[in-house]
């Protein structure tokens, strides 16, 4: 399992977000039908048709907030239920993965490629 690494500027990224631990989060509501329902005011101001999961850590040890959206630029007014996140300017590991697969592929990047690379949390 290796990632692809890119630098990334900043971005912002608009959608609904949960808190939940990665492993166990349940993507199909997630993204089938809680960022599916609310695409139509999200598109308008995207700067591409890609969907982004975008990960945050809460300072809790096994959860997250997973934040499912699109990238964004000149949101005059987040829409009430949505959130809209400054994704800071990084280089980031990409994993590619199924949206089945997205649960195990997190417990593999922690559990097996994160303590054996160079890299931290």
């Amino acid at each position: 399992m290796q990632p692809e690494f890119r630098d990334r500027p900043a971005f912002q990224v608009m959608g609904v977000q949960v808190r939940a631990n990665p492993t166990t989060a349940d993507y199909g509501d997630l993204w089938g039908r809680q960022f599916a329902s609310r695409v139509a005011e999200i598109r308008p101001f995207a700067v591409d048709d890609a969907g982004y999961g975008v990960y945050f850590c809460t300072g809790q040890e096994g959860e997250m907030e997973i934040l499912a959206g699109m990238a964004v630029q000149n949101v005059p007014e987040v829409p009430a239920g949505l959130v809209l996140r400054e994704v800071p300017a990084a280089r980031e590991a990409v994993f590619t993965t199924t949206m089945a697969q997205l649960g195990p592929t997190w417990g593999r990047i922690y559990g097996e490629w994160l303590p054996a690379s160079e890299y931290e949390r």
